[in-house]
């Protein structure tokens, strides 16, 4: 299902209305509407997360090894939303919809019933979104290019783990609205990285994001998350593969991951949570 009156045209801007199967604007740019319901509004080629990747991300969030992130973002959402939810819940980077999906049922279960929407570069993450959450609106698009929905349409934005636009989050947020960032903290799988020699979490991550966003919107909040989860090979190959370390999993990698013994994994977090601004400064 697309909520098509929070989406416009990726090449004029115009309004986009449903046909038969598709998306089009009254310049007749139209768009394909896949049989899982989503629809292609990137401009340029899809990239992003492989199947591989986001099937491990699935089966690992499946097995609910991060649903205390999840929990806490709906708390975070909750506070954002108690006196402005007008507008749509977007998520920007939702990669197979696994945060969207439970956040919406949160709201659901409050008696809220916001029309919520998710985004991706990854053709395959949105396929595997759309396919499961029929009653939510997915659509392939790149964060870092000017997004193919209205201005001031939302209420909230989540950000999770995924690259940032302040100045597109900006205009799509209504006034007031506002933003959930989440990146990984110091210690986040330092010890799966230290057992493979994997990337590094990048230096005072937190404080660059928040001098990123500082010129659009106000800091309001910050929540870190830190906990501990003894896993076995398939979960930490799966942990190993879903994120960006994919990338760097090697064959030897697999080999040494689905025959080690149990091992205890730090997952670390940081919420941040930010109020749009009127007026954005100069930058």
């Amino acid at each position: 299902m697309l909520a098509v009156e929070f989406l416009r045209c990726p090449v004029c801007q115009s309004a986009l209305a449903d046909a038969p199967g598709k998306l089009s604007c009254d310049k007749q740019h139209a768009f394909d509407i896949a049989k899982e319901g989503y629809c292609n509004l990137l401009r340029g080629k899809s990239r992003g997360d492989t199947k591989e990747m986001l099937q491990a991300r699935r089966t690992f969030l499946d097995a609910g090894h991060y649903a205390l992130l999840s929990s806490a973002l709906n708390a975070m959402a909750g506070k954002a939303l108690a006196h402005d939810a007008a507008g749509a819940l977007l998520d920007l980077g939702c990669g197979e919809g696994y945060y969207l999906g439970r956040l919406h049922a949160h709201l659901l279960q409050q008696g809220r019933n916001l029309s919520a929407l998710g985004a991706d570069i990854s053709k395959e993450a949105i396929k595997m979104a759309a396919k499961r959450h029929q009653t939510l609106s997915f659509v392939v698009a790149d964060i870092n290019q000017t997004l193919p929905f209205q201005s001031g349409c939302a209420s909230l934005i989540l950000n999770i783990f995924a690259p940032r636009n302040p100045a597109e989050f900006h205009r799509l947020l209504a006034a007031h609205g506002h933003l959930l960032v989440t990146i990984p903290g110091d210690a986040h799988l330092q010890e799966l990285r230290d057992m493979l020699g994997l990337l590094d979490i990048e230096a005072d991550k937190a404080e660059k994001v928040k001098a990123k966003l500082a010129p659009w919107f106000d800091a309001l909040e910050e929540q870190e998350i830190v906990a501990r989860a003894r896993l076995h090979g398939a979960d930490l190959l799966a942990l190993a593969t879903m994120t960006p370390n994919g990338w760097h999993v090697t064959d030897e990698h697999t080999q040494r991951l689905l025959a080690s013994p149990e091992l205890e994994v730090t997952f670390s977090f940081r919420c941040l949570r930010f109020q749009r601004r009127t007026q954005a400064a100069a930058v």
